[in-house]
């Protein structure tokens, strides 16, 4: 695990005002994502179909890559994080990075 916090990062969350879909999509356009174990895949795949069904929502909208996995467990930790008790972007920053997410490398 990376236990060094990236001031970047932390100046993506800052900058999207506490609008938990504004920093998500920061976050993901910086390339941050995790890459899940097949066990890890599974688990957050069965929650993430559960909340969708909840919320009825279209078809076009459903979870249907590994990536849009990855986008919904990154929203999550997002949307609990500022609901948390001691907000703060540093420990939002901290938990993404406890969690697996890292920052993709371009390649090309």
């Amino acid at each position: 695990m990376n236990n060094v916090t990236d001031i970047s990062m932390i100046r993506l969350v800052e900058k999207s005002k506490k609008d938990p879909n504004k920093i998500t999509d920061e976050l993901i356009a910086a390339g941050y994502q995790k890459v899940f174990t097949p066990d890890e895949l599974v688990i957050a795949t069965v929650a993430a179909t559960e909340v969708f069904a909840e919320l009825e929502l279209p078809d076009h909208l459903k979870i249907t890559t590994a990536k849009d996995i990855s986008d919904f467990v990154l929203n999550e930790i997002v949307d609990r994080c500022l609901h948390a008790e001691g907000y703060t972007a540093g420990k939002l920053v901290a938990e993404v990075i406890k969690a697996g997410f890292t920052q993709e490398v371009a390649h090309g």
